[in-house]
């Protein structure tokens, strides 16, 4: 399935492994546009190989974060430029890429942090539709009652990812939560 832009440029799919199964970056005249976590196969033909340098440096990030390395913010900071998102996405993104790994803010915190106080829903709705998790590390973002939330990728991904970063996630009858959160 061959998707183009408005320009004729063709959307290439770059995989690579990670513990959470197939992982695609999608790019668009080299530039990246999505990070699809745990597909079984690209929707989109593959990329070059090697891909282009920012797509690579996209898929460099994510296998460092894997391997739990530290991996160039300079790198996640740069899709903040992407023409889609808007000046409030921006602002959310900004305050969710600033959660360092291993901590968390609930969606109330971090509309309040990205100046919008109210928002909470639409935090909700922004980590919702991030192209780029993990870059954007919209996983470390929950409830105020420490209860998980929703995630942009597959259910079991965000419970996984937190635990990689050295949290524990309590399984309750009622769904997920951090362990020693309030609720």
């Amino acid at each position: 399935m061959s998707r183009e832009d408005d320009e004729g440029r063709e959307t290439q799919c770059h995989s690579l492994s990670s513990p959470l199964g197939p992982i695609h970056v999608y790019s668009r005249g080299g530039e990246p546009t999505r990070i699809a976590i745990s597909c079984q196969k690209c929707e989109a033909p593959l990329g070059a190989d090697p891909p282009p340098a920012r797509v690579s440096a996209v898929m460099e990030c994510i296998a460092r974060y894997f391997a739990a390395e530290e991996f160039p913010r300079e790198v996640a900071q740069s899709l903040l430029s992407d023409p889609r998102f808007t000046a409030f996405q921006k602002k959310v993104y900004a305050v969710v890429m600033a959660i360092r790994p291993g901590d968390t803010l609930s969606y109330g915190e971090v509309a309040a942090r990205s100046g919008f106080p109210g928002a909470v829903r639409a935090v909700g709705t922004a980590m919702r539709r991030n192209p780029f998790p993990i870059l954007i590390p919209c996983h470390r973002v929950i409830r105020g009652d420490g209860s998980l939330g929703g995630y942009s990728g597959p259910p079991h991904a965000k419970s996984w990812l937190l635990e990689h970063e050295g949290l524990t996630v309590e399984r309750l009858s009622r769904g997920l939560r951090l362990k020693g959160k309030a609720g």
